[in-house]
C-alpha cells in the first residue's frame, strides 16, 4: 500500500502521475468501502475472561488474534465444514491485525467475520472486533486446507457452495 502515498517506493509497471495515483487511492478507497456490501458477516460474541489479560488488565494481542480464530471456528462449525478432522484442516498461513483500543477483562466483544475470497486451496477472511460500539481491531487471515499429511490440497466444490451461498463470498 505505500506505493499509493509515497511515490518513492512506489514500483508500478507504469510511470506514477498524480492522476494515477489519484485514481489508485479512488479505487482502493471504493473497494473497502463497497466491497463489505456483497458479504453476509458472520458475527461472534465472546466475554474477555481474567485469564486472557496482563497485570494492567489488558487484553494481550496474541488473544484477540485467537477471538478471531474462536469467530471463524464457530462460523465453520455452524455450516458443517470441519476446521480440523483426520481428512486435514485448516492453518493460518498469513495474518494481519491493527490494534486499535485495548480490550479489558469483562468486556464483551462482538466479531464480525467476513469470507473475501474463496480460492481453490485458501479462504481468505477478514474480521472486526468492537466492544460497546468501539471498533477494537481490525485485521485479516488466510487459512489453507490441508490434507492429514500436511499438505496444501483444494477445498471440496461441496464446502466452497456452501461458504458462497451463506456468506456470499466469491469463488475463483
Amino acid at each position: 500500500m505505500s506505493c499509493l502515498f509515497r511515490k518513492t517506493e512506489c514500483h508500478l509497471a507504469f510511470p506514477p502521475t498524480e492522476l494515477s495515483d489519484q485514481w489508485l487511492r479512488v479505487l482502493w478507497t471504493a473497494w473497502w468501502l463497497f466491497f463489505p456490501l456483497f458479504m453476509k458477516p458472520y458475527r461472534y460474541k465472546y466475554r474477555v475472561p481474567f485469564q486472557d489479560t496482563d497485570m494492567a488488565g489488558v487484553v494481550h494481542f496474541t488473544r484477540i488474534l485467537g477471538y478471531a480464530e474462536l469467530a471463524e471456528h464457530a462460523c465453520l462449525d455452524e455450516l458443517g465444514i470441519a476446521v480440523i478432522s483426520e481428512q486435514g484442516g485448516f492453518p493460518k498461513v498469513n495474518v494481519e491485525c491493527d490494534y486499535l483500543s485495548p480490550l479489558k477483562f469483562g468486556d464483551t466483544v462482538e466479531i464480525e467475520l467476513s469470507l473475501g475470497e474463496i480460492l481453490e486451496r485458501s479462504l481468505h477472511w477478514g474480521f472486526d472486533i468492537t466492544t460497546g460500539g468501539k471498533l477494537c481491531a481490525r485485521g485479516r487471515f488466510v487459512s489453507v486446507y490441508v490434507n492429514s499429511m500436511g499438505e496444501s490440497t483444494g477445498i471440496t466444490s461441496e464446502w466452497k457452495n456452501i461458504l458462497e451461498e451463506s456468506l456470499g463470498s466469491r469463488v475463483k
